[in-house]
């Protein structure tokens, strides 16, 4: 099983979009760096596997994702940035390729640009964790 983490500032129109967009089947958790409680108000009263933690602060991209992959009880963890656009079935196919892996840490897809370039070279943006060899942090 795999947990989805969304790191959001000030992202909530985002995050919507991809609750409605992905498939729900997998529990989600949104990191809220903008400490919005009416999102995770609204979030949760419709999503039940869709947990919304706020920090005490605005933790920053490398903590809040700490946060959200910390409170996640699953052997892998996706993480994804609210901009970033999940194809259909995408994280099915991730899966599905982990499973035929017996070891790694850190696992990406191909990420594409606004036109089709390939920035999966450069920009890590949404990779699969094993929480297993996680060391507590992403830097």
């Amino acid at each position: 099983m795999i947990t989805i983490v969304f790191l959001s500032f000030h992202s909530e129109n985002h995050i919507r979009r991809h609750l409605m967009e992905i498939n729900l089947k997998f529990p989600i958790i949104v990191v809220d760096n903008s400490l919005n409680f009416e999102f995770k108000k609204e979030i949760e009263e419709q999503y039940k596997n869709v947990e919304v933690i706020i920090p005490e602060k605005n933790l920053g991209f490398a903590a809040g994702m700490n946060l959200g992959i910390k409170f996640s009880k699953t052997n892998y963890v996706f993480i994804n940035s609210p901009d970033v656009i999940i194809s259909n079935n995408s994280i099915e196919k991730l899966v599905n390729k982990i499973s035929l892996i017996d070891n790694f840490a850190l696992f990406s897809s191909k990420t594409l640009d606004d036109v089709g370039g390939d920035t999966s070279k450069t920009f890590f943006r949404c990779v699969i964790i094993q929480t297993k060899v996680w060391s507590g942090c992403i830097v």
